[in-house]
């Protein structure tokens, strides 16, 4: 069972944060044509939010807890901001307050998506 709960939990957000931090060591990573970056920092962080939300908790539907949704914002923030330093020594990329204020927007929406799901399970 807990091999399990590692593979179908903790793994997918292991994997997605690794992924995203590979992709902002690049100098010149993938990405859509004609996307916003601003976009694309919403959208990676709420999904980073709900992948990491649903690690912590064992799923989505396994009932609200609180403390889980705050320590995946906490970590989630601080993985923001580590990761715009991170792209300061990257050559061609640079540190971004406008990207963080839009990794905590997705965490904000990411917090909500888990919230709403939670209680609909809940109910």
């Amino acid at each position: 069972m807990k091999l399990f709960n590692f593979v179908f939990y903790k793994l997918p957000a292991i994997a997605y944060i690794a992924l995203t931090f590979y992709l902002s060591s690049l100098s010149r990573p993938p990405v859509p044509p004609n996307v916003s970056d601003v976009i694309l920092h919403l959208i990676e962080f709420t999904l980073m939010y709900v992948v990491v939300y649903r690690a912590f908790n064992n799923g989505l539907f396994a009932g609200l807890n609180k403390k889980y949704l705050i320590l995946s914002m906490v970590l989630l923030m601080a993985y923001g901001i580590l990761d715009e330093v991170h792209q300061s020594f990257v050559p061609e990329r640079v540190f971004s307050i406008k990207d963080m204020v839009m990794d905590l927007a997705g965490i904000i929406v990411g917090t909500a998506i888990a919230l709403v799901i939670s209680r609909r399970y809940r109910s």
